[in-house]
C-alpha cells in the first residue's frame, strides 16, 4: 500500500491534529481506498474559507453522506472514529 502524504487543511494546530488523529485511526481499520476517499471528501468540504469551528457536524455528516465515493457508492454512514471527528468539530473546546 502507498503511504499516503499527509492532509494539511487546517492553519489552526488543535484542529490540524484532530484530522490527523481521526485518519491515523481510519487507517489503521480500514482499506487504503477507504481512507483515500475519506480524506478526498474532507479536503472538498473544508475549503479554506469554511472555518472548522464554525461548521455544524451535522453539515459535515450531511455533506459526507451527500458526496459519492470516489471509488465507487457513497458513504453508507460515519464510522466510530469518524463520530469522534464530527463530535470534536461540533465541541472543539473540549478537552479530548
Amino acid at each position: 500500500m502507498d503511504k499516503l502524504q499527509p492532509l494539511h487543511l487546517f492553519t489552526d494546530a488543535p484542529w490540524q491534529q484532530c484530522l490527523e488523529s481521526f485518519l491515523d485511526d481510519l487507517a489503521r481499520r480500514e482499506s487504503h481506498t477507504t481512507v483515500v476517499d475519506r480524506r478526498t471528501t474532507l479536503k472538498s468540504f473544508f475549503t479554506p474559507d469554511r472555518a472548522p469551528a464554525a461548521v455544524l457536524r451535522e453539515e459535515v455528516e450531511a455533506f459526507c453522506r451527500q458526496t459519492p465515493s470516489y471509488h465507487g457508492g457513497i458513504w453508507q454512514g460515519f464510522l466510530p472514529g469518524a463520530a469522534i471527528w464530527t463530535a470534536k468539530i461540533s465541541n472543539p473546546r473540549e478537552n479530548w
